[in-house]
């Protein structure tokens, strides 16, 4: 039968990564009729074999740390390679486009009250560039999209009227930004809505203090039927910025 302690000395020399540690465990285990070893000396030098051990799964684990922070960095600098280059496409210090302002354009349909109804959709183009302390802020060929807000049909003495709402604006380079405009009318940005001719005059007689009678003719009491009001495409309008729009996207050639 061998001895108990063959088997323990075989396994810290099998064990052990420090040659040093493994020397000295083979000389204390090599006479095999030793009785017993000191039990601080086999303590002293399991801690020791721990401790190396320990030290290396710590830098195992180090390097694979350190593998997923580079893979990490990899994944990471296209993306940031791309904001940069997207910085340099475009100027992102913004300009407040203030309430009230005029932006002139073009219409690229013919649309009426008689034809289209509330909701129809219509489209417009800028006709000219427009400049905020010397920067292009609207390009000319920006276009705008819209809809017919509100229709008022022709009645007796007034003719029909329509308001055009702008919601948003697209840049020649496709970038799209929200607007809250109006086509621009002195009525309220109503698009007509005047009074009509009256239907007839009244001849009336008048006398002047020392002259002759004279004949006139003033408004009957009555107004002739409103009619329709019709934009053309190629009409040039205005529109009128409701509330200030804040522009971060300039169009670079």
């Amino acid at each position: 039968r061998p001895p108990p302690l063959l088997g323990l000395k075989k396994l810290f020399i099998k064990l052990s990564s420090n040659l040093l540690v493994t020397s000295l465990l083979y000389t204390m285990f090599q006479n095999s009729a030793t009785p017993c070893v000191s039990f601080v000396t086999k303590i002293f030098f399991v801690i020791n074999y721990l401790t190396n051990r320990i030290k290396i799964i710590i830098i195992i684990y180090m390097k694979i740390i350190i593998k997923l922070l580079i893979l990490i960095i990899l994944i990471i600098s296209p993306n940031a390679t791309i904001a940069d280059e997207d910085t340099e496409l475009r100027d992102y210090q913004g300009i407040e486009l203030p309430s009230g302002s005029l932006i002139p354009v073009i219409s690229l349909q013919d649309f009426s009250t008689l034809t289209h109804d509330v909701g129809s959709k219509v489209e417009f183009i800028c006709s000219s560039d427009l400049y905020l302390n010397e920067i292009n802020i609207i390009p000319k060929n920006t276009k705008f999209y819209g809809y017919i807000s509100k229709i008022h049909e022709p009645i007796v003495g007034t003719h029909a009227a329509m308001r055009i709402k702008i919601v948003k604006a697209e840049f020649t380079d496709g970038y799209e930004i929200p607007f809250k405009a109006y086509i621009y009318s002195p009525n309220g940005n109503l698009i007509g809505g005047g009074m009509t001719e009256p239907a007839k005059y009244i001849q009336k007689m008048s006398k002047r203090q020392g002259y002759a009678k004279s004949v006139g003719y003033v408004p009957g009491p009555t107004r002739k039927m409103g009619e329709h009001v019709e934009i053309a495409a190629g009409a040039d309008l205005l529109i009128v910025l409701e509330t200030p729009v804040y522009i971060t996207h300039t169009v670079t050639n």
